[in-house]
């Protein structure tokens, strides 16, 4: 029998190779360790900036507060927390160049330099630097100073018969830094507003504006310095509507009748 001439074809399994994985494998270990590096880096604050004394100042202050990371920046820092875009000077009371509608109170405050400050956690006597006084929020202790802001204060007033609702307002505070973080709402839209504790004195700890309750609560003159920077200033609060007010702290629509 003669043998055959014609040989077995060779196999798939032998002809086929192993792919190569190293390059792979090696791009995937070095992207790993690329993101890996980048999740250890931690973004930069944006810090608060000086803004115009302007309408469009204003804003532009706002929509920087909407992303700042502020509250990182006084934990990191050795001193207590100073906003530069509210200062505690005479700019944040009133606007030298702007024209307002005249009232007794927007005359009395422009015979004035506001060049004494002092911080609420330093006149604040309260165990722990307690802010809401020994009997809690209470309406009646409301207090106006030398404001024209009943409007606002009213409006306060009427939202201290719900205590919850005041502290709701105050969505962060760092009493020891002396930085609060407020939510106050514009078209019904939810806005932060942070502030130092800083505010317009005699230079003897007799409050100009919103006084401590009889009680030593302290968030009132807080809640009417964060309102002054949401306004503009000060001034800007002298005199306005109750509706107005209450969708600022609330964010409900409101009516007037």
């Amino acid at each position: 029998m003669e043998s055959s001439s014609e040989e077995e074809p060779e196999t798939e399994s032998e002809t086929m190779t192993e792919p190569e994985t190293e390059s792979e494998e090696t791009v995937s270990e070095e992207s790993e360790e690329t993101a890996s590096e980048e999740s250890e880096e931690e973004p930069e604050p944006t810090k608060p900036v000086k803004v115009s004394q302007t309408c469009d100042g204003s804003l532009q202050r706002m929509y920087n507060e909407q992303t700042a990371n502020l509250f990182e920046i006084a934990k990191k820092s050795t001193t207590k927390y100073t906003d530069v875009s509210f200062p505690a000077d005479t700019s944040s009371v009133y606007w030298r160049e702007a024209q307002l509608w005249s009232t007794s109170f927007a005359a009395e405050l422009r015979k004035k330099t506001f060049n004494s400050w002092q911080r609420v956690g330093d006149l604040n006597t309260n165990a722990n630097k307690d802010i809401w006084g020994s009997k809690g929020i209470l309406p009646a202790g409301i207090q106006q100073g030398g404001l024209g802001d009943c409007w606002w204060l009213g409006a306060a007033s009427a939202l201290a018969e719900y205590p919850e609702r005041i502290k709701k307002l105050f969505t962060n505070m760092d009493v020891n830094k002396g930085i609060y973080e407020f939510e106050f709402f514009s078209l019904g839209k939810a806005n932060k507003v942070v502030i130092d504790d800083m505010i317009p004195t005699n230079g003897r700890g007799r409050v100009n504006f919103a006084r401590k309750s009889p009680n030593g609560a302290w968030w009132l003159p807080l809640l009417e310095k964060a309102s002054a920077k949401f306004f503009g200033t000060y001034e800007n609060m002298n005199g306005g509507w109750g509706d107005v007010a209450f969708q600022q702290l609330t964010g409900y629509p409101t009516e007037m009748f």
